[in-house]
């Protein structure tokens, strides 16, 4: 399912989310970008920072999970592409911003990570649970 689908339809704006195929349960998204013929993906990573790359490059190593409209389709190529281009300097950060944040901010949302937000909340769990069990060892 990674190569482009005849019939599928694709739009600048869209969101593109995909999986690890080494590690399923961690997910990476990004933004459609079409130019003439060829499809393309602007995301963040550790690699690259906010980068635009080639729809195959994109899901060499992850597997296609969902392609949505989002209010960015709206726009002209040349809005999204400036979007972008806003952004270009941004570097990665895992927790502070990630492809997550990078998506949010393309689409002039809240600047959040639902990833992070997990792994705090498990973290604060974890250690409330270390902690209590220290305490009720006294």
């Amino acid at each position: 399912m990674n190569e482009p689908n005849e019939t599928f339809n694709f739009k600048s704006g869209q969101e593109i989310t995909a999986k690890a195929k080494n590690l399923p349960f961690v997910t990476h998204k990004g933004i459609i970008f079409v130019l003439g013929n060829e499809l393309y993906i602007m995301h963040n990573t550790i690699e690259n920072n906010v980068d635009m790359i080639e729809y195959d490059r994109f899901l060499e190593k992850r597997e296609l999970v969902s392609i949505k409209d989002t209010k960015l389709t709206e726009l002209s190529d040349t809005d999204v592409l400036n979007r972008y281009n806003k952004l270009q300097d941004r570097k990665f950060n895992l927790v502070t911003y990630n492809c997550e944040h990078f998506i949010a901010e393309m689409k002039h949302e809240p600047i959040e990570s639902k990833s992070v937000e997990l792994v705090s909340r498990a973290a604060v769990f974890f250690l409330g649970g270390i902690i209590f069990s220290s305490l009720t060892r006294i």
